[in-house]
């Protein structure tokens, strides 16, 4: 049972995988790459973005800048398929570039 649920925390809670996934995204010429957490981002994605190396993750939430939030190419969100459509109508025209569990990666445009 515990491993059981060690896999669905890891797939389907923490963001650290999917943050792992992000670090092989083209990035900026800062060696940054910026993700946007549409919905309330969880700590662990914080907390995660901090420890990794390069590129760096900059993690933006609704919370920041609508400057912040506009140049941000990559959108990040735990989604069950059948909330999937409702993300396309909130942020617009979006490409699904990746996914690990519920955890999904959005390219802009």
């Amino acid at each position: 049972a515990t491993l059981g649920l060690d896999n669905y925390l890891s797939e389907n809670r923490s963001a650290k995988r999917i943050l792992l996934a992000a670090q092989s995204l083209p990035h900026s010429s800062d060696g940054t790459a910026c993700l946007f957490f549409p919905y309330k981002p969880p700590f662990s994605a914080s907390f995660y973005s901090a420890t990794l190396q390069t590129p760096s993750i900059t993690v933006i939430s609704n919370e920041d800048t609508t400057d912040s939030i506009s140049l941000c190419p990559y959108v990040v969100a735990r989604l069950k398929d059948k909330d999937v459509p409702r993300i396309y109508r909130e942020i617009g025209e979006l490409q699904e570039i990746r996914r690990i569990g519920r955890w999904r990666i959005f390219r802009r445009g």
